[in-house]
């Protein structure tokens, strides 16, 4: 699980989860058994994108937050750095407003903004990696896919202490 995990993280990169899809007959992963993807897929770490007799997978947000963790990537200074980067722009969007539906947030848009690739803004959102980064300050934003967006709360890391 590990090295699948892994290898599916380090493909991905500062790409968009979704974008990348592998599967077992690809030469570097051809060693897995069948069964770890499938375990994986019941995990719900992947997602199938079968298709023609092809078998093969992308990850899931929860599937990529797993991948860092299992990766040592998780609780990297790179990891937290970005992070950051990410909640303080989020702080910042939503200071002084009060939607109650939460107001919108695009990677497109931060992107340029604080200097992050929008594939790991996208990931990092749609998987609240904020939550795993800062436990205990509810940075949880909502994907709102009719919009192709990411909804922030105005509570957004309310009680959420910058790091120095």
């Amino acid at each position: 699980m590990r090295e699948l995990l892994t290898a599916f993280v380090r493909r991905v990169g500062d790409r968009m989860f979704a974008e990348i899809v592998v599967g077992p007959s690809d030469d570097a992963l051809s060693t897995l058994e069948l069964t770890t993807w499938m375990e994986l897929e019941q995990e719900g770490y992947l997602k199938p994108q079968h298709s023609f007799g092809c078998q093969e997978w992308q990850l899931t947000a929860r599937g990529w937050l797993k991948g860092l963790e299992v990766s040592d990537q998780l609780n990297s200074h790179a990891t937290r750095s970005r992070a950051t980067e990410l909640a303080r722009a989020l702080k910042a969007h939503v200071k002084g407003r009060a939607s109650s539906h939460g107001e919108i947030a695009d990677e497109r848009d931060l992107a340029p903004r604080i200097g992050l690739p929008e594939g790991w803004i996208y990931n990092a959102l749609a998987s609240n990696l904020l939550n795993e980064v800062f436990p205990g300050d509810d940075m949880t934003v909502r994907q709102d896919f009719r919009f192709r967006c990411f909804r922030v709360p105005a509570t957004f890391g309310m009680d959420w202490r910058e790091p120095l």
